[in-house]
């Protein structure tokens, strides 16, 4: 598998508002690729010391379990981001949305 790629975006699609603008970003996904698209809620969680969650925990769980199957990184993505935070209370929603291609 190859190294990670992030598609930057310029705002939020999902619940925004009817006049927003958005930008195009376009990626062929080989056969075994994750595509893993994420709310604000999932990076920014804090732990007791203030200190946020972040991409580059999410990626490095992300890559670990990257060969395991959709429901298994995204139990993998839960369980690293409750143990991170250590029982400090959620602030936002979190939603996770995990695209898998199988076949050419």
């Amino acid at each position: 598998p190859g190294a990670p790629a992030w598609f930057e975006t310029t705002r939020m699609p999902l619940g925004s508002r009817p006049e927003g603008v958005f930008t195009a970003a376009e990626k062929t996904l080989a056969v075994g690729d994750t595509l893993i698209h994420y709310t604000h809620g999932i990076p920014e969680p804090e732990d007791p010391d203030e200190e946020e969650y972040g991409q580059d925990r999410l990626e490095a769980v992300c890559v670990k379990n990257r060969e395991e199957p959709i429901a298994e990184i995204m139990a993998a993505i839960e369980k690293d981001l409750y143990g991170f935070v250590r029982g400090v209370p959620f602030l936002d929603d979190r939603t996770l949305v995990l695209i898998r291609r199988i076949e050419s």
